[in-house]
């Protein structure tokens, strides 16, 4: 058996035996002081736990290659001090969910067992060296609220552990099992962000940010990232073509308003209102106006290329701006979809995401041209 399920089994172990006590003790912080409640099987429990949690933090620090490694490390000012320098484990949160634990308050729900811990200072670890040291007269503190906590530790540190990385898509983010196979906790749902900034063209997509509170990381697969970057150059010589064919850039009235760095959306619609607004400037009556927009170019595409509704109606001097607006949306719209739309489709992709481990150096593995 490999040492790191060695340590998941004793971890699923422990867990099967708080689910144990917690029949026979209501776990719970809405009335009264059940938290606060303590016994001989919680110190023993407590005790058990941070036992384990000494052991793998230790086997995390040999397994990480630390430059300057210390032979006779303590768990916590060297093993845990040099894994939060690393992953900033200490401020990963966990969720309790197990629905035999009836707490109501988010310090209750939302954990950062390790928070302090690289100090030796964490909740838990100063409770179980007062009963480590004194069991009787300390017992008091081997209380239900400090073997969750410890628990919840020992919980993040398999997590880290065991290194398992999950494929996914990113539409099913939200409904995925986050447990990783716990009755107890599960970890907190990894931002977003860094497939998001992809999608969105952010200059320095590469860099992973941090998952913040969540041990985990959402990314794209090497994969789709190339694919993404791929359609992203094909764009950009789609939108370099386009933009080279457009009149309006000769234009010096066009030119004032124009900004290339606007966003592409704010840029067509400055192109296709201008271009519309010169066509209908030298109009006198409102007819003429009207006939000009029904045999523009502009509006026939928007016919034929839109179903908003207010096509279907008869242009009046009341709706006439109305439409005029329409039209402009509807041209936008088509060159978005002709050119810019293709990376959206890299969303819906099966399997097109990945969530990581935040071990402080995710990055990408594709060469970028």
């Amino acid at each position: 058996m490999e040492k790191k399920n060695l340590f998941w089994q004793t971890y699923l172990a422990l867990e099967e035996e708080v689910l144990n006590v917690s029949r026979y003790i209501f776990f719970t912080d809405e009335k009264g002081h059940q938290l606060e409640t303590y016994s001989p099987v919680l110190a023993d429990l407590l005790v058990r736990c941070c036992i384990e949690i000494e052991s793998i933090s230790k086997e995390l620090y040999y397994k990480n290659k630390n430059e300057e490694i210390n032979n006779k490390p303590y768990f916590d000012k060297d093993c845990i001090k040099k894994l939060n320098e690393k992953w900033h484990i200490c401020e990963k949160e966990i969720k309790v969910i197990c629905p035999n634990f009836y707490f109501h308050k988010k310090e209750n729900i939302v954990l950062q067992p390790l928070l302090k811990a690289e100090k030796g200072t964490a909740f838990f670890l100063k409770n179980y060296q007062s009963v480590k040291h004194n069991r009787y007269e300390e017992l008091k503190k081997a209380n239900v609220k400090s073997v969750i906590h410890a628990l919840a530790a020992l919980y993040l540190l398999n997590l880290y552990n065991l290194n398992i990385k999950k494929i996914l898509g990113f539409n099913d983010v939200k409904n995925y099992d986050l447990t990783f196979g716990s009755k107890i906790f599960a970890i907190q749902e990894p931002s977003e962000d860094n497939v998001l900034k992809v999608i969105n063209c952010n200059l320095d997509s590469l860099q992973l940010k941090s998952s913040n509170n969540s041990p985990y990381i959402l990314k794209l697969t090497d994969y789709y990232y190339e694919q993404h970057e791929q359609i992203m150059k094909k764009q950009q010589d789609m939108s370099n073509k386009f933009w080279k064919m457009q009149p309006e850039l000769h234009d010096e009235e066009f030119l004032k308003i124009y900004d290339s760095k606007d966003f592409v959306m704010k840029s067509l619609y400055k192109l296709f209102s201008y271009r519309l607004d010169k066509k209908l400037s030298n109009c006198a009556t409102y007819d003429e106006k009207k006939e000009k927009l029904l045999k523009s170019e502009e509006y026939i595409n928007a016919i034929q290329d839109c179903s908003s509704k207010i096509f279907n109606q008869e242009i009046t001097s009341e709706n006439f701006e109305k439409i005029k607006a329409e039209t402009i949306n509807a041209c936008v719209l088509k060159v978005v979809r002709e050119i810019y739309i293709q990376n959206i489709g890299v969303l819906n992709e099966k399997n097109n995401c990945e969530m990581v481990l935040d071990t402080g150096d995710v990055s990408y593995n594709v060469c970028v041209k």
